[in-house]
């Protein structure tokens, strides 16, 4: 008896094994399957990095991705079952600094003074939108991009006529065709010039800020523009 149920045991052992490696091999097949894409698709070198958030809490259908060319980025891969589609970061990434410097000469030509920019790639994708061939000018000025910034303004800056700053604003995002959306906040005193991730949320409701968006169409939109508290 006591034979028969260490065979039964073994044998569901060895079919839980089984259909273990099986899943991992099924795994693994998907993620191989959306490195070759990204190999295919991009004129770089790509390698599996991990579930997307890393360890084993990732899903098989999201993998971040090493590049060569930008070894730091965190590119993330997404593959849809439902629409046998791809997703990727990849083009954020490659353009990030370039998106970076333009960023800061816009306010700059704006607010003519010193800012502290706050701008970085996020984790979304496109999937049609953006390819090898995407030069940076069709990237800013495509809604898909997404652009998100903060900048803090130094605080020796005095908005003389609100009217014409927001003109001049308006005139250098579209003078780059950048479609973005951001917020400026206007430090008050010199302890309140730092970068954006050091501020206490209570400083920033006390600041005056201006939060707006430029649309698909070109408009540049006034969100809010709060006064100092």
């Amino acid at each position: 008896m006591g034979t028969w149920i260490h065979r039964v045991a073994a044998s569901f052992f060895a079919a839980a094994i089984a259909m273990g490696v099986t899943g991992c091999m099924r795994r693994e097949s998907l993620a191989d399957q959306m490195v070759n894409h990204m190999n295919e698709k991009y004129e770089d070198h790509f390698t599996y990095s991990a579930p997307f958030g890393g360890g084993t809490g990732g899903t098989a259908r999201q993998i971040l991705v090493t590049s060569e060319k930008y070894p730091d980025a965190e590119i993330v891969v997404t593959y849809s079952p439902e629409d046998d589609s791809y997703s990727d970061n990849y083009v954020e990434h490659k353009y990030e600094q370039q998106t970076y410097e333009l960023l800061e000469e816009i306010l700059s030509s704006a607010v003519k003074t010193d800012i502290l920019l706050h701008y970085k790639v996020g984790y979304h994708g496109t999937t049609d939108f953006f390819s090898n061939e995407t030069t940076f000018e069709e990237y800013v000025s495509n809604v898909e991009s997404r652009i998100r910034f903060v900048a803090i303004v130094k605080e020796d800056y005095v908005i003389g006529d609100r009217e014409e700053f927001l003109q001049i604003l308006e005139k250098e995002f579209s003078k780059h065709h950048m479609l973005a959306h951001g917020q400026l906040y206007f430090a008050g005193n010199s302890s309140q010039f730092v970068n954006f991730s050091q501020l206490d949320v209570d400083i920033l409701e006390t600041m005056l800020w201006l939060r707006f968006r430029v649309s698909s169409d070109g408009t540049f939109s006034i969100i809010e523009w709060r006064e100092k508290v």
